[in-house]
């Protein structure tokens, strides 16, 4: 599996980062899921480390500055080339985060979308 679109929400977004597809997936969307802050955190904390994720789609989440913050803060994301923030809400606090993040914004290959 290269590519998974998770439809719908759940409270176990932890479950969600932890399943075994996880470990080979290259490109994951969340997008239109609703999830909150603690959602967010329970997820970037689940993903395996040294996982190839390189697409990350969070369009129309809602995630919001605060949740922005937590996804930036994510070291298991650091391979992502591409990550989708459109319609997020994501602010210019949310996006401070995510440049000066682990993510790669700094380094310019980060397709970043608001």
């Amino acid at each position: 599996v290269a590519e998974l679109r998770v439809i719908g929400s759940t409270r176990h977004w932890a479950t969600v980062g932890e399943a075994p597809v996880m470990a080979h997936l290259r490109a994951l969307s969340l997008q239109r899921c609703r999830l909150s802050v603690a959602a967010v955190e329970r997820f970037a904390a689940a993903v395996p480390e040294g996982c190839g994720l390189c697409s990350l789609s969070m369009r129309e989440t809602g995630l919001g500055p605060p949740g922005t913050e937590k996804l930036a803060a994510s070291l298991r994301l650091a391979r992502l080339s591409r990550l989708d923030l459109a319609n997020t809400g994501a602010g210019p606090a949310g996006l401070r985060a995510l440049a000066g993040s682990a993510l790669g914004f700094e380094r310019g290959w980060m397709a970043l979308h608001q």
